[in-house]
């Protein structure tokens, strides 16, 4: 613990998220060497051995944009299929509606301890901004790819966590004005939210196909592409969240 303070309190002084500096450093050391490992109880298992010499270099743009453009075309396919899509609308906005409600109840003075404009300008002037950026997006994605493919457990576990959005965003708005909740939440909302409804669609839709089919590596590997798919817009709305929606909040502020 001693050990973890002192680094938290280093990245303090030099305005970094610690959250951002562990990803990167699972990103960097932790992610490979567990490959590595991976890759080895793989050869023991098959009984095949490969000679890293004689396969290719791979190159990492080559590989980002191929993997992108699968998912980008697994994205389009989702939005073709509208019932999925509905479907995790609906327990979205059934959450939003259930974490307003909820709020309205009794909670909204301890909800509205820890949510305000000014608050969220307390983080983005303390820390720098590319780290924010980083933070936020590292942080959105991996729940959304973990959403995309959670259909392998049950049809539960997308709709559970589309929900459970839909109920802290309801409950958000709840204790902001109106107009307070449209300048913090929809510069970046109006990508992130469809983001995540589309992963909440695409792990029910592979739970359906699990149960339902045979070919269930397929649809496995369709999801994980989904997945791949929407970094992009999660980047999109990190970068808004980071740069844009502060800018919008002092404009509204200093017009109060």
């Amino acid at each position: 613990m001693t050990a973890v303070s002192l680094i938290t309190a280093a990245l303090n002084l030099l305005n970094v998220l610690f959250s951002e500096a562990a990803t990167l450093a699972i990103l960097l050391v932790v992610r490979p060497v567990f490959s590595l490992c991976l890759a080895g109880m793989y050869m023991a298992h098959t009984n095949r051995i490969f000679d890293v010499r004689t396969l290719p270099e791979p190159r990492l743009s080559h590989t980002a944009v191929r993997l992108l453009v699968n998912g980008f075309r697994e994205l389009c396919n989702l939005a073709r299929d509208i019932k999925w899509i509905t479907a995790a609308s609906l327990v979205f906005i059934a959450g939003f509606a259930g974490g307003y409600w909820i709020t309205t109840q009794g909670l909204s003075k301890i909800i509205s301890q820890f949510v305000g404009l000014e608050k969220g300008g307390i983080v983005f002037e303390r820390y720098l901004p590319v780290s924010i950026f980083a933070d936020i997006f590292f942080h959105n994605w991996r729940i959304a790819a973990f959403t995309s493919v959670s259909g392998v457990y049950s049809i539960a576990a997308p709709a559970t966590i589309v929900l459970v959005n839909g109920i802290i965003l309801g409950a958000v708005a709840a204790v902001l004005p109106f107009t307070d909740f449209y300048v913090a939440i929809m510069p970046h909302g109006i990508v992130e939210i469809p983001g995540f409804i589309l992963a909440a669609a695409a792990g029910m839709r592979l739970a359906y196909q699990l149960l339902a089919r045979k070919e269930k590596a397929s649809y496995i590997k369709r999801a994980a592409y989904i997945a791949l798919g929407l970094a992009p817009f999660f980047a999109v709305a990190a970068f808004i969240e980071t740069f844009i929606t502060p800018f919008f909040i002092k404009l509204y502020l200093k017009s109060l």
